[in-house]
């Protein structure tokens, strides 16, 4: 479904609990969350840095932890919205929060975190890309506060 601004004026991604992301009881797999997660985190990137092709043909980006933290589950056919601030950035790795949200109703259903680093073809962690720093840093100041 993409992505879209929202009233907290950042980045959000969009979908639906599709009948394969849905228990036969109707209930969104608990793991979908985390490929939601995912998929998420890619369009925010590209997103972020449209030039990301090009960085990514030196670097890879690899997730270094992930979590999520559910406080209400979601059904077969409900949308899913989920909005993506940079809680966390340093020299080396990239902090990620994800607020999940029913999209009609705006209540809170999870709230996820993902620490992801920049790594060489060979494996080993670098410094963030200076292009993805620089506009992490934009995006931090003008969606999420200094």
């Amino acid at each position: 479904m993409g992505h879209t601004h929202t009233d907290f004026q950042g980045f959000t991604y969009r979908t639906l609990v599709y009948i394969g992301d849905a228990t036969p009881f109707g209930q969104a797999y608990f793991a979908r969350y985390f490929e939601w997660q995912g998929r998420a985190r890619e369009e925010f990137l590209a997103y972020l840095v449209p030039t990301a092709e090009a960085i990514l043909e030196r670097f890879r980006i690899l997730t270094a932890e992930a979590s999520v933290r559910y406080q209400r589950e979601l059904l077969l056919h409900e949308p899913v919205a989920i909005e993506i601030r940079i809680e966390e950035l340093t020299r080396a790795s990239v902090v990620l929060r994800f607020t999940y949200r029913h999209a009609e109703r705006r209540d809170v259903v999870a709230e996820g975190r993902q620490r992801i680093v920049f790594t060489d073809q060979a494996g080993r962690i670098m410094p963030l890309p200076n292009d993805v720093r620089h506009r992490a840093l934009a995006y931090r100041h003008a969606h999420d506060g200094p």
